[in-house]
C-alpha cells in the first residue's frame, strides 16, 4: 500500500509542478552556472543511487571548506538560489528517485555514499534497516538544520557523531512501526513545517519519538 500511494503522490506531484519546474529551470539558466541538475551517489532502499536535485551550490562545491555540510548563508550557495533550498523546491526532481523506487516518500533522508562509508558498522546497521525517503519524522525535526550547523565550531564531527546517530534513532523508530497513518501524517506535516519554521508540531503529535541527546536539546523544539 505504501509503495501504491508513492508511485500516485509523486506522478501527482510532478504533474502538477511541471509548470513550476520549468520557470525555475528558465530562472537558473538566466542566474545561476548553467548547471540545472545536482547528481550525488547515495544509499537508498534498494543500495547505491544517483540522487537529483535542482543545483544550487557552486560548482565543485564539495570540495570546497564545508565539504558536504551545508550552513546558513553559505557562501558556496549560488547567489539567488538560496530561496529553493529555503522551500525545499530544489528536492522537486528526487520524486523522479521514488518512482524509480530508490525512495520512499516517507524515510531517512539517503545518506551520501562517502559518508555512509565512513559511519561505524553499528550505525551502518542501524541506517540499513531504514526506510529511506524524501522526508521522515528526522526531516522535520531538523528542518532548520542548516541554521543549527552554523552554531557550531567542528561542523563534521558534531554532525558525524551526534546529529546523524540521532537521525538514524529516529528513523529506526519510524521504520519498525510503518503504520500508514504515519506516512500520512508525516507527508502532511511536511509543507506545515517548511514554511512555518516550526518543529514544535512534531514533539506533540509523536510524543513517544526518542529525545534528542544534550547536545541537541538546545537547538531542538524537545
Amino acid at each position: 500500500m505504501r509503495r501504491l500511494f508513492d508511485i500516485l503522490i509523486s506522478l501527482v506531484i510532478i504533474i502538477f509542478f511541471i509548470p513550476l519546474c520549468l520557470l525555475i529551470v528558465i530562472y537558473m539558466l538566466l542566474i545561476g552556472e548553467r548547471k540545472i541538475f545536482f547528481r550525488q551517489k547515495r544509499i537508498g532502499n534498494n543500495g547505491e543511487f544517483l540522487l537529483i536535485k535542482f543545483n544550487t551550490m557552486l560548482d565543485n562545491s564539495e570540495n570546497m571548506p564545508g565539504g558536504l555540510i551545508t550552513t546558513e548563508n553559505d557562501p558556496r550557495i549560488i547567489p539567488g538560489l538560496n530561496w529553493l533550498r529555503k522551500t525545499k523546491l530544489n528536492e522537486l526532481p528526487q520524486f523522479l528517485n521514488v518512482l524509480n523506487s530508490d525512495l520512499s516518500i516517507v524515510g531517512l533522508r539517503p545518506l551520501p555514499l562517502s559518508y555512509y562509508e565512513e559511519l561505524s558498522e553499528q550505525l551502518k546497521s542501524t541506517s540499513d534497516i531504514c526506510v529511506k525517503g524524501l522526508t521522515g519524522v528526522a526531516s522535520l525535526i531538523f528542518r532548520n538544520e542548516e541554521q543549527l550547523f552554523s552554531n557550531e565550531f567542528n561542523l563534521y564531527e558534531f554532525d558525524k557523531n551526534i546529529v546523524v546517530p540521532y537521525k538514524l534513532q529516529l528513523e529506526s523508530w519510524y521504520s519498525k512501526d510503518r503504520r500508514l497513518f504515519k506516512y500520512f501524517l508525516i507527508g502532511f506535516l511536511t509543507p506545515v513545517i517548511i514554511f512555518s519554521g516550526s518543529t514544535k508540531m512534531v514533539w506533540k503529535m509523536f510524543y513517544d519519538i526518542p529525545k534528542p541527546p544534550a547536545e541537541l536539546k538546545k537547538h531542538l523544539h524537545g
